[in-house]
């Protein structure tokens, strides 16, 4: 099987949790899609798109080799390696009755992980014919011998570039009990990935379900040999081939062609119970994954998700465009904005720049709210208030900026209730998030840890640098000459007219949490507007 060098993953990796998107070459495209990292979608060329499972739990990352290592470990083989290594370390502690030792790391950080663990011990006790109290250096070799996917993965090279060089396992381990551990057994769990093979008859997906329930498997007599080549390829299983039963011992996202099963016959209670990694297993369904991108009516492309667009890092909006940014999520520097309060004959090409921001999945939506608080407070009726925080110092003030909203009325020229008071529904990015999911968009975290807790307050923020949003009175609004910008040519028709059953749903959402923090009187506080 070919496996790419661990370094090259880095600026792909970059891209599709930044962007959502990345070229790279055929193998490479075929190994992240065999890998849950990413996948090929029809109509996009040769650009390939992140796996929305991949992303869920591999961001953010607090730099690239982090996430270059968050990537190697959805690889089942990879995950195989370093459970071996563990499994291999903590036997020879146990030989050598170093029970301080031992117990402190079976009860301390390697905890989450001993079932996977103990299953492994007992399957390489199995492979050699012997009690595993009895495996010898020499049996631990052998077993990885006969394993021939080992023999030709760069592992090694692998194990440097991601946790440190080291000489024996024994030097690993350490790094790996720092570095590893957090991931594979932390707050947000990695799972290895699994692509469902014919081979198996949909084992794999048996094997969730039933772990998703608290259960194991019973196994016909010819599932037994099946179950141990899955075994092989990675699977977190512990077998019982006496009892004919398996169960999951570890966190894996299946990909399957026929989706999670309603009820899947021949499950049984597992003899030691099921870990809390295996319990957050998952199943996808292949065309979840392809949802990230869908073809407009004019036959552009447009994904789906809440990507930054610009390095997570970035305090400000950047001069120049991004040179190898996706179709779906191209962005103008401000050096095509600057002439933006010009005249049209005067300001070529401003407003086709306008026109990429404005079709953003980030920045449009969040245009959007601007633009319909804006046209209600010019009718004289303001629905949307989005105010930063006024009566404190703040290391983000775009994060503490709060969403106020009360219903329009109900006829042109009615009064407006006075049980409609402006209610604050919360921090902009909680706020945001609800409405992007109401929306049909998928939530990207950051790619990286941040002074803003989330996408929308980070896209205020260079928003507010490229001087498209003003602080007004007790609130944020959109800028003068942006405004101006849009109410003329064909962005009247593309980011106005055209747009208004977007900012319909806006105002549906934000009326329904309204509703909700009303009724239940949930941070209700009325303001001046």
């Amino acid at each position: 099987m070919w496996y790419p060098s661990i370094s090259s993953l880095i600026d792909p990796l970059s891209r599709l949790s930044q962007d959502g998107g990345a070229q790279v070459s055929s193998d490479l495209a075929e190994w992240l899609s065999r890998n849950g990292i990413a996948i090929a979608h029809p109509g996009c060329g040769d650009w390939i798109v992140p796996c929305e499972s991949f992303l869920a739990s591999a961001l953010p990352a607090s730099d690239d080799r982090s996430l270059c290592r968050k990537a190697a470990l959805r690889v089942p083989f990879y995950r195989l390696h370093l459970d071996l290594l563990f499994a291999r370390v903590l036997h020879a502690i146990g030989q050598g009755e170093r029970w301080s030792r031992f117990e402190d790391l079976v009860f301390g950080p390697c905890h989450p992980i001993m079932p996977r663990i103990y299953s492994l011990l007992v399957w390489v006790g199995r492979n050699r014919g012997k009690e595993v109290s009895l495996l010898s250096s020499e049996d631990w070799s052998a077993f990885e011998r006969s394993q021939a996917e080992f023999s030709t993965a760069p592992f090694a090279d692998w194990d440097v570039f991601l946790w440190g060089r080291s000489r024996k396992d024994s030097e690993l381990f350490p790094l790996l009990e720092n570095l590893y551990l957090p991931i594979v057994a932390g707050e947000n769990p990695l799972p290895s990935y699994f692509v469902e093979d014919p081979r198996f008859q949909g084992i794999e997906s048996r094997l969730v379900k039933a772990a998703r329930d608290g259960d194991a498997i019973s196994l016909s007599q010819g599932e037994i040999g099946r179950c141990e080549d899955l075994l092989a390829e990675g699977m977190p299983i512990n077998l019982r081939p006496e009892s004919r039963i398996a169960w999951l011992t570890g966190a894996v996202c299946v990909r399957s062609q026929n989706g999670l099963q309603a009820e899947i016959a021949g499950s049984c209670e597992a003899p030691e119970g099921i870990s809390t990694l295996a319990k957050s297993s998952q199943i996808t369904h292949a065309d979840q994954e392809r949802s990230f991108v869908c073809e407009q009516t004019d036959s552009r492309l447009l994904l789906r998700g809440t990507f930054v667009s610009f390095p997570p890092d970035t305090s400000s909006w950047p001069e120049e465009s991004a040179s190898n940014a996706p179709p779906w999520g191209s962005l103008p520097g401000r050096t095509q904005l600057r002439d933006i309060g010009k005249p049209r004959k005067l300001s070529a090409g401003v407003d086709g720049s306008l026109l990429g921001i404005a079709s953003h999945p980030l920045y449009g939506v969040l245009l959007q709210i601007l633009l319909a608080e804006a046209l209600d407070r010019e009718l004289g009726e303001p629905t949307i208030l989005i105010a930063p925080p006024l009566d404190r110092q703040s290391d983000c003030i775009e994060g503490e900026t709060s969403i106020y909203y009360r219903p329009a009325s109900r006829e042109p020229g009615a009064a407006l209730d006075t049980a409609a008071s402006m209610v604050c529904l919360g921090f902009i990015d909680p706020v945001l998030d609800r409405l992007a999911i109401e929306l049909d968009y998928r939530l990207i975290r950051l790619p990286r840890p941040s002074e803003c807790p989330g996408v929308w307050s980070f896209g205020l923020r260079l928003f507010i640098s490229a001087g498209f949003v003003t602080g007004f009175d007790d609130r944020w609004t959109i800028s003068s000459a942006l405004h101006d910008r849009l109410y003329g040519g064909f962005l009247m028709k593309e980011v106005l007219r055209d747009r208004k059953e977007l900012r319909a749903e806006i105002h549906k959402t934000l009326t329904s949490i309204w509703e909700f923090k009303g009724g239940k009187q949930l941070q209700r506080e009325e303001v001046a507007v």
